[in-house]
């Protein structure tokens, strides 16, 4: 917990949503029901705000898509400056990926508006 209760209710709302996505997905599967980029953009952020490094294979499981579809996806949101990729300094092979400043700041006010939204407020 910190100091900021909104920001301690942005993370439990976060991680609920991927509990959410991951119910739907378990029940009637995630080819019936997809969506890769919200998937990945609540890990990033999740994954931001704990300060873990989020590399590209972990988070293409979290799209729970097929590996080209993940990938293509990623390549998508970095064209639209939502990701960033890094290069593991170390091991070439690793790649990190990171919201960018736009893309927190846009989660940030969407996560507070389904809260809102939750809480019958507004």
């Amino acid at each position: 917990m910190t100091e900021d209760p909104a920001h301690d209710r942005r993370i439990a709302l976060c991680r609920s949503l991927i509990a959410i996505r991951k119910a739907v997905g378990d029940s009637f599967g995630f080819t019936l029901c997809p969506n890769p980029v919200w998937d990945m953009l609540l890990d990033l952020y999740l994954a931001h705000h704990e300060q873990r490094d989020l590399y590209l294979w972990p988070l293409c499981i979290a799209a729970n898509a097929p590996l080209s579809t993940a990938h293509r996806k990623i390549s998508e949101m970095e064209k639209q400056g939502l990701v960033v990729r890094r290069m593991h300094e170390q091991d070439r092979r690793r790649v990190g990926v990171e919201l960018t400043e736009y893309s927190m700041a846009t989660i940030t006010l969407l996560l507070d508006r389904i809260d809102t939204v939750c809480h019958g407020v507004g």
